[in-house]
């Protein structure tokens, strides 16, 4: 009976452990289970980060090397030197404009350019009214011989001569026109022989034609004198 004894207990002792290693396995099973749903989500996790690690490389968020851009050139300038006779009635309007200043306003009625140079005529406005003006430039081929120049110039009544710093020769003159006209000229002779004349009066030709729009000009003949010595010529 004590070996049957003994051997009821060793099988019991057998089924009690097979029991807690049914429920040991049992219990372990759940952790494995997670063990495993774990690893494919980390592997994801790891996935995910080397894509947005990848994504920043490519937009250059990260320390990746950039690529340099190509080489900055620097623009070069060239100042052109202006011409001493303008080239046409545009260019000899854009001299006049810029030694008028704002004595008074500009309008052209006629630009041409004849065999010696350009010329313009139109009308100028000033707070003294408004006149005809005629402007040319042109280079003398025979200069008049500035004595001479002086002598005639002192027989005319109101007419003056001077000569400026750079050996200019400089003349105004009172236009001889009829009526209510008044005008005079102001002419500008340089030693190349390059000449500058400005006609201007209250009529709406300086040449004695047209509406007269006021008694006086619309610039002093001082004005005049002050545009054609300017040195925007």
């Amino acid at each position: 009976m004590s070996d049957l004894h003994t051997l009821h207990d060793a099988f019991a002792e057998l089924e009690r452990r097979a029991d807690a290693a049914s429920a040991d396995m049992r219990a372990t099973r759940p952790r494995r289970a997670l063990g495993l749903r774990l690893v494919p989500v980390a592997a994801t996790v790891v996935v995910v980060a080397g894509l947005a690690a990848g994504a920043v490389w490519i937009t250059g968020g990260g320390s990746a090397p950039q690529a340099g851009g190509p080489p900055s050139t620097t623009a070069t300038t060239t100042s052109e030197t202006r011409s001493p006779m303008p080239r046409d009635p545009d260019e000899l309007l854009t001299r006049f404009r810029a030694a008028l200043g704002d004595a008074a306003t500009v309008e052209v009625t006629e630009g041409v350019t004849d065999s010696r140079g350009p010329v313009i005529t139109g009308l100028l406005t000033s707070a003294a009214g408004t006149g005809g003006f005629d402007l040319r430039m042109f280079v003398d081929e025979y200069p008049s011989d500035p004595e001479e120049t002086k002598r005639n110039c002192d027989e005319t009544p109101g007419c003056e001569t001077s000569t400026l710093p750079d050996g200019s020769e400089l003349m105004a003159s009172p236009s001889p026109l009829e009526g209510t006209a008044v005008g005079y000229g102001v002419g500008r002779t340089w030693p190349d022989g390059r000449v500058l004349q400005l006609a201007v009066s209250n009529q709406e030709s300086p040449k004695g034609m047209g509406q007269v729009f006021g008694p006086q000009p619309p610039l002093t003949r001082d004005q005049a004198k002050a545009i054609v010595t300017s040195d925007q010529w």
